[in-house]
């Protein structure tokens, strides 16, 4: 149920996201040969590929909605700590 959510417990610095969209956004200017970050992440748009931060919050977020709303005791718990 949460195989795919497990991977962004670490909690990630807001430097570490940084690095994470640099990385993309370089990765994306040399496939397209271009200089510039508006034209990468325009590309990025097109193909429907969000920078690493905005993926990250939206599984943080998406998981713990799940574990919220679980029947499993340890989850409940975990979700009772967080509050």
């Amino acid at each position: 149920m949460f195989t795919d959510s497990v991977v962004w417990l670490c909690p990630l610095k807001s430097a570490d996201l940084k690095t994470l969209d640099y990385i993309v956004v370089g990765a994306f200017m040399k496939i397209f040969k271009t200089k510039t970050k508006e034209v990468a992440t325009y590309w990025m748009d097109m193909f429907n590929c969000p920078l690493p931060s905005v993926s990250v919050n939206d599984r943080k977020h998406k998981f713990l909605v799940k574990v919220s709303v679980s029947d499993n005791m340890i989850c409940r718990l975990c979700a009772e700590c967080r509050k």
